[in-house]
């Protein structure tokens, strides 16, 4: 549902022996073939922190970043706080 949405997917992997890795996650993706608004991206990442940095540093200011999946992937991005994110308006 969130793929003709989303133009970089950052997949991560997350602890535990019942969590799917990110290059699972990435081969999924795949193999349904899901389309996004226009060329698409992916990358993988150690974990949640890590693919948040990655997608701050990637998105331009008027970008969106959503964070979804399970408890652990966003408890994984809120366990340093709340991020606040700034950037430049365009005018």
């Amino acid at each position: 549902l969130m793929a003709p949405l989303v133009d970089y997917w950052h997949f991560t992997d997350l602890p535990g022996p019942r969590s799917a890795r990110a290059d699972d996650l990435v081969e999924v993706r795949d193999r349904l073939g899901v389309k996004g608004p226009g060329p698409v991206a992916v990358s993988r990442h150690a974990d949640p922190a890590s693919a948040l940095a990655a997608a701050i540093e990637t998105a331009d200011p008027a970008d969106r970043i959503v964070v979804f999946g399970s408890f652990y992937t966003v408890g994984g991005v809120l366990e340093g706080g709340l991020p606040r994110l700034s950037a430049p308006h365009a005018a």
